[in-house]
């Protein structure tokens, strides 16, 4: 194991790959939050669709 400094080059690249897995993890957040909000609405369109079939009325 060498006790050499990192170069610029790899603390640059090392940088670059935090911002990147820092980014992703947002959007994963972002996607999850999206993806509940989906589920929400079709809850709601299910639960006003069976209402429109027991008052009888179509779409």
């Amino acid at each position: 194991m060498t006790t050499e400094k990192p170069n610029r080059e790899d603390l640059e690249q090392a940088e670059r790959a935090r911002k990147a897995l820092e980014t992703s993890q947002l959007h994963l957040v972002r996607a999850k939050s999206l993806a509940k909000d989906i589920d929400r609405i079709k809850r709601v369109n299910g639960i006003a669709a069976a209402l429109n079939r027991r008052l009888g009325t179509t779409r």
